[in-house]
């Protein structure tokens, strides 16, 4: 079998179906995971592209993680709407 090898000018889905493939087992999102994961399929990978790769994956999963905090802090400072009522009717 012929070895095809993955860069992301060809294929970014490759690198993106791997991560999501050992995120989905619980495996950790790593340059020896998505190796794995891209051997076992018949491809390689060039080092320079999948160190770009994960850590454009890395940034992107930090600033999700910051979003969500984020989210969760306003939600946690605004009034509940059963505050209000209460003020009209006590």
């Amino acid at each position: 079998m012929k070895e095809r090898i993955v860069t992301p000018q060809l294929n970014t889905r490759a690198y993106k179906y791997a991560a999501l493939l050992l995120h989905k087992v619980g495996m950790k999102v790593d340059e020896y995971g998505i190796k794995a994961v891209l051997t076992a399929a018949g491809a390689t990978t060039e080092e320079p592209y999948l160190k770009a790769f994960l850590l454009a994956f890395e940034n992107a999963r930090h600033e999700a993680e910051e979003k969500i905090i984020c989210d969760l802090k306003i939600k946690d400072e605004e009034p509940s709407g059963m505050a209000g009522l209460g003020a009209l009717f006590g």
